[in-house]
Formats: C-alpha cells, sequence, structure tokens
C-alpha cells in the first residue's frame, strides 16, 4: 500500500481516504462509496459530471508527524487512549443523482493542502478526460506522481 495525503493504492485500486472507514474507490469504469468496507453507492463515470472533495487542510507539510506525537504524548500524560477522532471529510459526486457523504481522514490535523489539491485535480482530470481513466490501472503509480506535483506545485 503506498499513500500521500487522501490518496492510496490499495490491492491494485486507488482509494481516496481512509481505506478502512469511508471512502472512495476509482477505477477505469466507475467510482465506488464505500463505508467500513460495504459498497454504498457506485457511480458510472459516464454518469459523473463532477467529484468534489473537501477535507481538513494544514499548510504544514507533514501533519501525520505532528498529530502522531501528540497523540503519543497525551496517551502517556492519561496512561489510557485519549479518544481523538480525525475530523471527517466530504466528497460529493454529482451527475445522474447527486450524492454526499463524508471521507474519513488518517490523522489529526488535517492533510497538507497541497495534497489535496493535487488529488482534486486528478480526479477532475479522470471526470473531464475520459481516456485518462485508464491511469487508474496503475494506483501505485499515480500516488506517487501526486506526491511529486505537490512538491514541485506552487505556494
Amino acid at each position: 500500500m503506498m499513500r500521500f495525503g487522501p490518496l492510496h493504492s490499495v490491492r491494485g485500486k486507488l482509494v481516496v481516504g481512509d481505506p478502512g472507514r469511508r471512502h472512495l474507490v476509482l477505477t477505469p469504469e466507475e467510482a465506488r462509496y464505500r463505508n467500513d468496507g460495504e459498497v454504498e453507492a457506485v457511480f458510472p463515470w459516464p454518469e459523473v459530471t463532477g467529484i468534489r472533495l473537501s477535507f481538513p487542510t494544514t499548510r504544514f507539510r507533514f501533519p501525520a508527524a505532528v498529530s502522531g506525537v501528540t497523540l503519543s504524548a497525551l496517551a502517556l500524560l492519561m496512561n489510557d487512549d485519549p479518544q481523538i477522532s480525525p475530523k471527517d471529510g466530504t466528497v460529493v459526486v454529482t451527475g445522474h443523482d447527486d450524492f454526499e457523504a463524508p471521507l474519513s481522514c488518517h490523522h489529526l490535523g488535517g492533510y497538507w493542502q497541497r495534497s489535496v489539491d493535487v488529488a482534486q485535480d486528478l480526479i477532475t482530470r479522470f471526470v473531464d478526460d475520459p481516456s485518462s481513466r485508464v491511469l487508474l490501472t496503475h494506483p501505485d503509480s499515480l500516488v506517487e506522481a501526486a506526491a511529486s506535483a505537490a512538491r514541485r506545485r506552487p505556494r
């Protein structure tokens, strides 16, 4: 599994959001919304006119490191699990039927803003350019390319 911001490569699929909870799975044929492993909605690409992501974000490039250290310190101080969960993001899929649902985040503090911007740009390309969806057969390469693009992206 590879991960960059909200994007994951999991078992040959591109996943947006936390793959263990609520997330979007993108394949060359469709986008699927899954909640705790159950498919709740399927969107064939020809019916999709837009997909909009919204996540908590930060300008700090390594938010997972900060949230990990913070949660570890709290757990040590409390001598227990602090039971703090990350805020959810959302996805809005427009087309034949509009759909809005939560997307789970991995860590507190949100994602690096550039990682979310690049993920949105990538998804917009899949919606607008059907020939680009063949790239979804190589999710590892897409995650690597997204990470590279975010590092090069101007502020």
